[in-house]
């Protein structure tokens, strides 16, 4: 999800590199990729915004239990074919 430090939590949900995938903005429709986005974090989770808009667009936090993973705010994911 996020490039430098959040890379260890994206790897436990993803087997794909995220941070080229592209993320469609479902308030505004803007198109970046997934490490574009503007990245609020702490010990508990990660929330990625949308800069277009400030929608909160992908959250992951982290729990006792394993993760959850919300996308609601993703209207589409393009993740590219390795080569």
């Amino acid at each position: 999800m996020q490039v430098s430090h959040r890379h260890g939590e994206n790897a436990l949900i993803f087997v794909v590199e995220m941070t080229v995938a592209i993320a469609v903005c479902e308030g505004c429709g803007q198109e970046a990729a997934v490490a574009e986005r503007m990245l609020y974090g702490g010990a508990l989770g990660a929330v990625l915004r949308c800069p277009g808009c400030e929608l909160a667009m992908i959250r992951l936090a982290a729990t006792p239990a394993g993760h959850r993973l919300d996308m609601r705010g993703v209207a589409l994911l393009r993740i590219a074919r390795a080569a």
